[in-house]
């Protein structure tokens, strides 16, 4: 996530109280969207992780994520790869 925020970061300007954002390069959305991707594959195990350990410890049963959200990230993400650039 550090790099992808390094990236994107390097994108937005702020002048005068206003903000604008450059246009990426390739490289930089395929940088993104490769680190992006592997952020994405931790996901549907630290859910898994949560589910298992909510037995044990019940306060992890408030995990404010759920398989639907890693659904509609992948979905996102899977998108965003077939913009043409």
């Amino acid at each position: 996530m550090d790099k992808i925020y390094k990236l994107l970061s390097q994108l937005s300007n702020d002048e005068n109280d206003a903000t604008s954002f450059s246009i990426p390069s390739l490289i930089q959305v395929n940088d993104v969207l490769s680190e992006f991707n592997e952020y994405i594959a931790i996901l549907p195990k630290l859910l898994a992780f949560a589910q298992e350990k909510s037995k044990e410890y019940p306060t992890v049963k408030s995990f404010p994520l759920q398989q639907s959200d890693i659904d509609g990230i992948q979905k996102d993400y899977e998108t965003a790869k077939k913009l043409p650039y």
